[in-house]
Parts: structure tokens; C-alpha cells; sequence
């Protein structure tokens, strides 16, 4: 295969139905198209031996090699090929609008998680950093943060689970983390103390029993209380002792116990209204805080 390409390289948005089919041969084995998680995206790929085009994202990519066995990956970099052997853990950062073309000569199978560029432009205006939106290329890095983000939101999709909450609060800190690590200049986030006022919690948690049955979203959970995702996120775990998301799932357990003790509706209904997706992503949930199943509550 070779991996010159003389054309002009074209320029793809992730967010559009079937971009990745203009460069790679195979639909995604499983992707978040169709849901609604904000500024974050994922695909999981496995894709037989291939040469891409060159071509263009208008996100940032983040690529996480989850192949067992190790395999040549050749890409063309500043006009030059280069060539390595990937292994499973390995991650590619590739900034918005950079040129990416890749040859590899096996079967792979990889994580693709696409980042709006807005999101570090609202992390830089929080914190009056104008150098936290310059991401900066990486290859073959080591870092057990963003594969454990890869893998939690592969693992939510294949459950069948797309809570945009969930999504938003992993897009939160993993944005920080690039930011703090992989940016132009090194960014020190600023260390919170205190958490929220009692004034912006007693909003806050108003505003969850409120939506509780919806479809939360964090990033309006923090306009409501006029702060950044990631802002939010650090003050309210400070003042709680737990995650906005982990808090939510918990108000909707304490719902469904009160519903389910009232014995009027199934357990399917009983997940729909406290706000679940699924009945299993409800029945997981509830076993993991209640220690039993909402099955076994009812016997």
C-alpha cells in the first residue's frame, strides 16, 4: 500500500453521518451518532489493512489503540513518512484541521473520540488562558486518563446506555486533562476551595430534583449557575463529596425506591420516569447503590 497522495486532502466533520466512510473501508463497529453528548463523540473501529487518504478533521481526535497484538503503522508527518509499531494502550492526538494520513498492514481495532474545539475555547475564557485551545500533536503517548475515558464511554454505548450527562462530565475533565498536559504552554488549572455557596447549591440541586426525569444536561447545570462544566464540576464534588453525575443518579434511586415501595407501576415504567434510558442501566445502578435489584426490593 502506498501512502503518498497527491490530491488535495479533504476536510471532514465527525458530526455528519457516515464521515469516517470517505477514509476508512468499514462502518464503525459502534458510535454515539444519534445521541446527544455535547461536544464529545466517540467511535470504535475495527478495520481491516488500509492506506487513507490524507485528509482533514474540524475536530480534535483522540485515538486509542485497543488492538491486542502489535502492528506497523506507517503516517506521513510534515511531508514525511514515518513508521512505528503500535500496541494496544497507545494514543494519538491529532489537533483540529491537522493533516492525518495513515497506512497500516494489519487488522485494527481502535477508539475514536472527537472533541468540539469550542470546548477548549470556553476553558481558556474561564480561566483567561488564551494558549489552553492550542493542542498540540502526540504519538504513541502512554496516559491511563484518556484511555479510561475511552474505555468508560465505549462500555456506556455498549450497554446500550447514552446518557449525555455522563458523556458531558467525562468531556469535562478530559478537556482539563489535555489542557493541563497537552497544550502549547503547560496550563495550571487553579486549585478550588471551598466548594459552591450555600446560595449556588441550594440552586443547583433545586434545579436537579426539578429535572430530575429529564435528560440532564451538565452544561446546563452549570449556566444555571453561571459557571464553565468543569468549574462546576470541581466545586460541587468539593462541597458534596460526590460528582454532579454520581449525585444525580443517586436523587433518581431514591425516587424509583419510593415508587417501586408504592407497587403501581412496572419496573420498566418506574426507570422511564426516574429519568434511566433503559431498565438495565436503571437495574445497574440501583444494585450497585441499593445492593440488591429493584426485582428483589419488590419480592
Amino acid at each position: 500500500m502506498n501512502i503518498d497522495n497527491p490530491k488535495q486532502p479533504v476536510l471532514l466533520n465527525f458530526s455528519q453521518q457516515k464521515a469516517a466512510l470517505q477514509v476508512l473501508p468499514r462502518h464503525p463497529l459502534l458510535s454515539s451518532e444519534g445521541t446527544d453528548w455535547g461536544g464529545i463523540r466517540l467511535e470504535y473501529h475495527q478495520q481491516p489493512p488500509w492506506a487513507t487518504p490524507e485528509f482533514l478533521a474540524q475536530e480534535h481526535i483522540i485515538s486509542i489503540v485497543t488492538t491486542e497484538h502489535p502492528y506497523l503503522n506507517e503516517r506521513k508527518e510534515q511531508g514525511q513518512c514515518k513508521a512505528r509499531y503500535d500496541r494496544s494502550g497507545d494514543i494519538y492526538i491529532y489537533p483540529a484541521k491537522q493533516p492525518i494520513q495513515h497506512c497500516w498492514h494489519a487488522e485494527v481495532q481502535s477508539i475514536h473520540l472527537y472533541l468540539e474545539p469550542q470546548l477548549f475555547v470556553e476553558l481558556s475564557e474561564d480561566f483567561r488562558q488564551t494558549t489552553v485551545t492550542e493542542l498540540l500533536p502526540q504519538v504513541g503517548i502512554r496516559d491511563s486518563l484518556i484511555q479510561e475515558i475511552g474505555l468508560a464511554l465505549k462500555s456506556e454505548l455498549e450497554q446500550g446506555n447514552s446518557d449525555r450527562f455522563y458523556a458531558e462530565s467525562a468531556a469535562a475533565f478530559l478537556v482539563a486533562h489535555l489542557a493541563r498536559r497537552y497544550c502549547h504552554s503547560k496550563v495550571q488549572l487553579p486549585s478550588y476551595v471551598g466548594g459552591l455557596s450555600k446560595l449556588k447549591l441550594k440552586q443547583v440541586i433545586t434545579y436537579i430534583q426539578a429535572h430530575l426525569t429529564e435528560d440532564i444536561s451538565l452544561a446546563e447545570m452549570a449556566t444555571a449557575v453561571g459557571m464553565s462544566p468543569y468549574y462546576f464540576c470541581r466545586l460541587f464534588k468539593q462541597s458534596m463529596g460526590i460528582s454532579p453525575y454520581q449525585y444525580v443518579i443517586e436523587c433518581r434511586i431514591d425516587r424509583a425506591k419510593e415508587l417501586l415501595s408504592q407497587g403501581e407501576k412496572s419496573i420498566a415504567e418506574v426507570a422511564l420516569e426516574v429519568g434511566f434510558a433503559s431498565q438495565s442501566q436503571f437495574t445497574k445502578h440501583f444494585k450497585r447503590i441499593v445492593g440488591i435489584t429493584p426485582k428483589q426490593m419488590r419480592t
